[in-house]
């Protein structure tokens, strides 16, 4: 049998997901297995692509498969024919929805097992937790009902649930054994409306609206509450009924049953209050790695701003220009961390606006072209890790910086263009001129234009491919794989 329930955790996806299948399935098998061994229901957690990250023993069982060749395989590896079902279809929707879903309906496998399952589904940042009833048993338990009391009377009773038996009208006639089990009542206690004897005081009044609700609407009646031991301890029970129907529709009993989960709701508890805490743990993260970056930013521009005032007393045009491109460079790197700290997401940047404004801010520094020099944009929406954002801001400054101040000599004027594009993961960054040209073998030589930073940055930091086009003015372009590297935060 297969059968899957998805616990509440109420949680959002989190940046700190591992990156490798075993990596998530060691993760989520340290901090599941512990709580989820010990319920009687199958569990299993499902990642986004659908594999089995977790699976405990009793889901094993149901799906007739030993619980190490499930993690880590798909669930239409392990379930052969589950795609398409109604079943599948409540995962999926939690899946992308991430809202739960409660779903009961027989399942056909390939091997010619049916049955009825009860199905839960519930988002949480591994993608979606499963755990599951199988009803099976109880829905052959009802159909025998209609047809023989007596039968139904001998099942009762060696079912794990406590269990009961209504007329039309809700008044109590018969409990199973296990129910006199529990309560430690017996039948002359019990019959009619006997049962709110050994309801939590809080709950009754609820519970006995609700259940009369049903018997007037003939609805399938379902809550949750409290039901007092032999001992005196209250233990939480998950409690149906359901109206048993004659040939005519007229209904004429009730058969209901109380399943205890109270170990699933104590483990509920504990893993929601575990979740809290990690939230509050990634709010402070979030604060301090704000701070930081907002600390960096600052210090970069009083660097800059050090520089600036150096600058003023120095009389040499090429120390000057050195220190000035040295105060362009730590522009663009604190760029980057103004714009960390005033977004959501701390560890990657819109790439299309940052080249925007980097671009905009290098050329305010240029404003005795600005009248002949036009800037034209063409930037596919993208973003980058931080690993990213800063070798490629600092090669974009090198290539725009030079295409200010060498291919325009005089007052010749003439067009810049910045390319961004996405290509199968990978993005292309072009800074194209119209300019005069360059013999690239001379400017080496001679050290000018920054073509060794710049190659140096684009092998080491970010492992691209260069290409170089003179076939009009100028056009450098650079190819690197955008999914390198992982989020740090």
């Amino acid at each position: 049998m297969y059968s899957i329930l998805i616990l509440n955790l109420k949680a959002d996806k989190v940046n700190s997901t591992p990156h490798s299948l075993k990596e998530r399935i060691d993760e989520a098998s340290l901090k599941y297995s512990s709580t989820l061994d010990k319920l009687i229901e199958g569990c299993s957690i499902i990642d986004y692509n659908w594999n089995f990250l977790y699976v405990n023993d009793v889901q094993a069982q149901h799906a007739y498969k030993p619980r190490s060749e499930m993690i880590g395989r798909t669930i239409f590896e392990m379930v052969p024919g589950i795609e398409g079902s109604s079943f599948f279809e409540a995962l999926q929707h939690t899946m992308q929805e991430r809202v739960p879903q409660s779903i009961e309906n027989s399942f056909k496998f390939e091997d010619g097992r049916e049955g009825w399952y009860q199905v839960h589904s519930i988002p949480v940042p591994e993608g979606i937790f499963v755990q599951t009833l199988d009803i099976t048993v109880r829905k052959k338990m009802e159909e025998e009902l209609s047809t023989a009391t007596g039968r139904f009377v001998t099942l009762g009773d060696n079912i794990s649930q406590l269990a009961w038996m209504a007329d039309s009208t809700g008044w109590l006639y018969w409990y199973n054994k296990r129910w006199y089990d529990y309560t430690g009542t017996n039948f002359r206690q019990m019959e009619g409306w006997g049962w709110k004897e050994v309801q939590h005081p809080e709950h009754l009044d609820r519970v006995v609206k609700k259940f009369t609700d049903s018997i007037k609407s003939g609805e399938p009646w379902e809550d949750t509450f409290p039901l007092r031991s032999r001992t005196g301890e209250y233990r939480w029970f998950l409690s149906r009924a359901l109206p048993v129907r004659d040939d005519s529709g007229r209904i004429v009993r009730w058969f209901g049953t109380n399943t205890d989960i109270t170990e699933r709701m104590d483990a509920e508890k504990r893993l929601e209050e575990a979740y809290k805490k990690i939230e509050i743990q990634l709010r402070e993260k979030d604060v301090l790695l704000k701070e930081l970056h907002h600390r960096t930013k600052n210090n970069m521009q009083i660097i800059s701003s050090l520089l600036g005032l150096k600058a003023e007393a120095i009389q040499d045009e090429k120390l000057l220009e050195i220190i000035t491109d040295i105060k362009t460079r730590i522009r663009t790197m604190a760029l980057v961390h103004e714009k960390l700290y005033k977004t959501g997401d701390l560890s990657r940047i819109n790439l299309s606006e940052y080249i925007r404004e980097l671009t905009e801010l290098i050329a305010q520094s240029y404003l005795d072209h600005s009248g002949k020099i036009k800037l034209e944009f063409k930037l596919d929406e993208a973003e980058a890790l931080i690993d990213k954002a800063i070798p490629a801001g600092l090669i974009l400054t090198e290539l725009v910086t030079n295409a200010f101040k060498h291919a325009f000599p005089g007052t010749r004027g003439g067009l810049i263009e910045i390319i961004l594009t996405t290509i199968d993961g990978k993005l292309q960054l072009s800074v194209k001129d119209d300019g005069i040209g360059f013999n690239k073998e001379e400017k080496m030589k001679e050290g000018k234009l920054g073509l060794q930073l710049f190659e140096s940055i684009s092998e080491s930091q970010l492992n691209a491919r260069v290409m170089l086009d003179q076939s009009e003015g100028v056009k450098w372009t650079i190819i690197f794989n955008n999914a390198d590297g992982t989020a740090r935060v």
